[in-house]
């Protein structure tokens, strides 16, 4: 029974559970749109979906089904994507137990955040035969933003968030580095005033014993 606390507080102050929430997050929004607002396939294989207006002109839901990958590259090429998104997954999930004892609470939520939404897009590629199923919509005038869904804002989150912390761990790193270089040469200038005192002291020792001979 003591184990089995210790590994549910691991699993929970670990962060982990991010990841199945996430997934099971994905998987039942695509479900539950698809199987909401989808009245049927036509000729090419696409969904034939109602909307759902959330901000009139800005944002809706709309299913769409994606064979491709980003903005519709690679449409049709499934085994490809199927494959890409296989090893995505696998490689991310792969760094993230490699460093996982060294990467900051920060970092271990964005790498969760991309996993979560490469497993997701690759359970759609590998096992559904429509492709990706997208809902979120945004429309800028008339220009529409492609449709996407919460994997894809996951990896893209994850992605942004990853490499701006980089940044800002590289940039700290140079300025301690700096600090360190400026702590070095203080104590190089306070030893070298320190002996220069000394040898004026030992100066000044010298002379006084020389009047009191003289």
């Amino acid at each position: 029974m003591e184990k089995f606390k210790f590994y549910i507080k691991w699993f929970l102050t670990s962060l982990i559970w991010l990841f199945p929430l996430l997934l099971i997050l994905d998987i039942v929004t695509k479900w539950s749109f698809n199987n909401a607002l989808v009245i049927g396939i036509n000729s090419q294989g696409q969904a034939i979906s109602n909307s759902i207006t959330v901000i009139p002109n800005f944002f809706y839901f709309e299913v769409l089904y994606n064979k491709g990958a980003a903005w519709g590259s690679f449409s049709g090429k499934k085994a490809l994507l199927v494959t890409i998104s296989l090893v995505a997954s696998l490689l991310i999930g792969g760094y993230l137990i490699w460093k996982w004892k060294k990467l900051s609470k920060f970092n271990k939520v964005c790498l969760l955040l991309c996993l979560s939404g490469a497993v997701g897009n690759f359970i759609d590629r590998a096992f559904y035969k429509e492709g990706v199923i997208d809902f979120i919509q945004f429309k800028f005038g008339n220009y529409v933003f492609p449709t996407f869904n919460l994997a894809d804002s996951y990896l893209v989150i994850g992605v942004i968030l990853f490499i701006i912390s980089t940044f800002v761990d590289e940039f700290k790193e140079k300025n301690k580095e700096i600090d360190k270089e400026f702590d070095s040469q203080k104590v190089e200038e306070n030893i070298k005033k320190a002996g220069l005192n000394e040898k004026i002291d030992n100066k000044e020792k010298t002379t006084l014993e020389d009047k009191k001979d003289e």
